[in-house]
């Protein structure tokens, strides 16, 4: 298609830093302040406009915060001391940023993103030192409230103690990374602390949990996507039990975890996720919370994946909306909507309307993340595309190289992402006629995707219907329908394992989605071929093995043969669902990181021929898989016209 392939997985980078941001602000170096009399700190209250207070144990100050005010408050610790400074937020929410006595930014603690919560900021020292602590609203364009600061305790500090405070200065390090598109840095950072985490946190302690999901977080974006689920339903567990999922972070840790379903081609589990999260969202800081925004956003994707563009544009109007009343043109969300928008109108051909939103995404990204930067991947691939459809070629190649460099170096070279893009980079070689450049990127990158994303995956579905496509253009007819095989092939078992997964809806949207596939695969034999005898079987095959495919899923067949089967055919047939469901399960879940690639194919193999033995057994006995067809050689199509063809 005309997208991007790289969006839909690195898209949730924006969606990432959004929701990181509501864990802490950009940290800025503190200058400018202005020292405040001892007796007005005394006295327990502040006027307007005066920037520093001196904080003493026991005497809470309480002010009203609004728009782009900066409060400042210093801090004296003697050597070896703990200090607990609480910030109640009585309606408004309020990141805290510790300085040291130059204006170095040291942590920022900024972990309640309900404006009723609290932020709670330990430090311990080494040596004896003076800090001042920035307070600043963390979504200026919200209404004023209010907060209440106070010096809590002060105590001789303990190894745990400095143990956690490591823990909020290493994470604001890599967080700091993170925002600035630069996860492999980050995920060192975030690892390290996690490690001094562990140390001095308790096993249900909310930071810790806050901690794992930044790692998942980032072993997400990495495109580490099983070790990211690992470690999100280690900090989703700890959510549960501390909070009983009443927290914002934990929502933010389902929608990170149904992005590594979305790295895996896992649409249903990671829509459910999102959705789960959002629900928390709303429920904790209501509908119109830049959170939310960010989730619409990011579901919005999903629409878009299934071609349901009046549903995508609906929720983006929404987010959009939300971001208008909420955050600064400037911020990552209102960049982030302004590409998601360019990338709708990019899907539906309108390129008037997608370029200038693409172009202004560029600009306010390349100034709030550097020009290297991982936030403009999908903003590059996208305007690469763009360039590429007005047959501005040179600049599409500058654009796409310019982003496969910056994927290589912060994503890795062997990443589906990554390889992702030089198919969108061979696609524009194809325009140009230069075909032997074009093979060999689409070579490269099917060499990748086959085990990086996994043989069913979307992105090695892809290569493989380009070279289709190419050879057929290049008249090389017998590769042609070789890779159109390949390409049926992996789409029979997408459709299969889709199907066997979804709810009665999704599988009928699904249906719809890949119907267009099979009349495209018509195409390719009666358009290209229309004498070939293979091409002729293929386009058949795929008919009605499609139409089988979508019938025996919608059906109640298999209920109503249950109650007429034996005991031991009924047992064969618990078997079996058990065998389709993990076979789904690591198909769409890809290599991974859980083993070398030729251990995943042998696991894949081993369990399609239990399958196949389970279904041959079955149809011995019930005649099940003679009458429907399922024990025919899987050779289903897609195909991707010209005009459709991916990025």
């Amino acid at each position: 298609m005309r997208r991007a392939i790289l969006y839909f997985l690195i898209a949730g980078v924006f969606l990432s830093i959004i929701a990181a941001q509501a864990l802490s602000t950009d940290v800025f170096a503190g200058h400018g302040f202005v020292l405040l009399a001892n007796q007005a700190a005394q006295a327990g209250t502040a006027s307007p406009g005066v920037a520093v207070a001196a904080l003493e144990k026991g005497k809470p100050i309480e002010r009203t915060l609004s728009g782009k005010e900066v409060h400042y408050y210093w801090l004296a610790l003697k050597e070896h001391q703990f200090a607990r400074v609480m910030v109640e937020q009585r309606g408004v929410d309020v990141t805290v940023d510790l300085l040291d006595s130059a204006g170095t930014p040291l942590a920022t603690y900024d972990s309640d993103a309900r404006p009723q919560g609290k932020e709670v900021a330990d430090i311990a020292t080494n040596a004896a030192a003076t800090y001042r602590l920035r307070l600043q609203a963390r979504y200026p364009k919200i209404a004023a409230g209010n907060y209440q600061i106070e010096l809590v305790e002060v105590r001789a500090a303990t190894d745990k103690d400095r143990d956690e405070f490591e823990a909020h200065k290493l994470a604001t390090q890599g967080q700091n990374l993170r925002n600035a598109g630069k996860p492999a840095e980050a995920l060192k950072f975030a690892q390290q602390a996690l490690e001094r985490g562990e140390k001095a946190l308790g096993p249900d302690d909310l930071y810790l949990g806050e901690l794992l999901m930044r790692v998942g977080q980032l072993q997400r974006i990495r495109g580490d996507n099983d070790a990211g689920e690992t470690t999100l339903k280690r900090s989703i567990a700890i959510f549960e039990k501390a909070s009983q999922m009443q927290d914002p972070r934990a929502a933010l840790a389902l929608q990170y975890l149904g992005q590594t379903f979305w790295g895996r081609n896992d649409m249903i589990k990671a829509e459910q996720y999102e959705q789960q999260g959002q629900d928390i969202l709303r429920k904790t800081l209501g509908d119109e919370h830049p959170l939310v925004a960010g989730s619409l956003m990011q579901m919005s994707t999903y629409r878009v994946r299934r071609g349901d563009f009046a549903a995508a544009q609906s929720q983006l109007q929404t987010a959009m909306a939300i971001a208008d009343k909420t955050v600064e043109p400037d911020d990552q969300l209102s960049i982030g909507l302004a590409n998601n928008l360019g990338n709708l109108y990019l899907e539906q051909d309108d390129l008037d309307r997608a370029e200038p939103l693409m172009e202004r995404a560029l600009q306010g990204a390349e100034k709030k993340y550097g020009p290297d930067s991982a936030m403009l991947l999908p903003i590059l691939q996208n305007l690469g595309s763009i360039s590429r459809n007005r047959k501005k070629y040179p600049r599409a190649l500058e654009l796409l190289n310019r982003a496969e460099t910056i994927a290589t170096r912060e994503l890795g070279p062997q990443k589906p992402e990554t390889a992702s893009l030089l198919i969108n980079i061979g696609n524009v070689y194809w325009d140009q006629k230069v075909y032997p450049k074009a093979v060999e990127y689409f070579q490269h990158a099917l060499s990748i995707e086959q085990t990086a994303a996994g043989p069913y995956h979307d992105y090695t579905r892809a290569a493989l219907a380009n070279l289709a496509l190419l050879y057929t253009e290049m008249g090389d007819m017998p590769h042609a329908i070789e890779y159109q095989t390949r390409v049926a092939q992996v789409i029979d078992k997408q459709i299969e394992f889709n199907l066997a997964i979804g709810s009665e809806r999704q599988r009928l949207a699904y249906r719809n989605f890949m119907a267009i596939r099979t009349d495209l695969t018509l195409s390719f034999h009666l358009q290209n071929d229309p004498k070939d005898p293979a091409a002729a079987e293929l386009a058949a095959l795929t008919i009605l093995r499609r139409k089988g495919r979508v019938l025996d899923s919608l059906s109640e067949n298999f209920a109503a043969l249950r109650e007429r089967m034996k005991p031991e055919d009924q047992k064969l047939m618990d078997q079996l669902a058990g065998t389709d469901a993990q076979l789904a399960k690591v198909a769409l879940r890809g290599a991974g990181k859980t083993g070398s690639p030729s251990e995943y194919l042998q696991q894949l193999h081993q369990l399609e021929t239990q399958k196949e033995e389970l279904e041959s057994d079955i149809s011995r006995d019930a005649g099940l898989f003679r009458a429907n067809g399922r024990n025919q050689p899987q050779r289903h199509q897609i195909g991707n016209s010209r005009q459709c063809r991916t990025g």
